[in-house]
């Protein structure tokens, strides 16, 4: 997870999305791969 671009909390949880910038868009060549992985953090 190199470029994290939106995070939410819910349920006592920190949820991650990854961009995938590095596979295809403004920062690496190539085409993003779907599904884009969610990483989930639980919270304290």
């Amino acid at each position: 997870m190199q470029f994290p671009t939106t995070a939410v909390i819910v349920d006592g949880q920190l949820l991650v999305v990854g961009s995938q910038f590095d596979r295809g868009g403004p920062i690496g060549p190539g085409e993003p791969q779907r599904p884009f992985t969610i990483n989930v953090f639980t919270l304290e």
